[in-house]
């Protein structure tokens, strides 16, 4: 990857993450145009956005099926142990009905586990206060 791409993929993702919605709405209207102009919706009486729908949702489920469960129990056990580390349940506290935490379980809601805080937390905030301290922000 030349700098040019990696300058202009830093962009692309710099403007998906200020709109994420906005970004997916245009993607998905281009893919609605298209689909239009090439007449897959000609024989339909279903909406065009329910067969994107659809297809989309087939289309994911079919990801989950290949490699998905693997991949998915990994993300899990990412989720919890980075949640142990910064002392969250594994809900992050977004789940009022969660049966551990009420919705209560934020960042510092218990004692974070010191091994993988020492592991994952702690050279992210050596990295931040080097940065701070060489540039003058502390």
């Amino acid at each position: 990857m030349t700098v040019q791409q990696t300058m202009s993929l830093g962009v692309l993702v710099q403007r998906v993450m200020a709109n994420p919605m906005g970004f997916v709405e245009t993607i998905l209207q281009q893919i609605l145009d298209q689909l239009a102009r090439d007449g897959v919706f000609a024989d339909s009486d279903t909406p065009p956005e329910s067969l994107v729908a659809t297809a989309l949702g087939g289309r994911l489920a079919r990801m989950v099926a290949a490699d998905g469960p693997v991949e998915h129990e990994m993300l899990i056990g990412r989720n919890s142990t980075f949640a142990a580390a910064v002392g969250a349940c594994d809900c992050w506290g977004q789940d009022g009905k969660c049966p551990l935490c009420e919705g209560a379980g934020t960042p510092g809601w218990v004692l974070p586990d010191q091994q993988l805080f020492t592991t994952y937390v702690y050279p992210a905030v050596k990295t931040i206060s080097k940065h701070q301290k060489e540039n003058g922000d502390v």
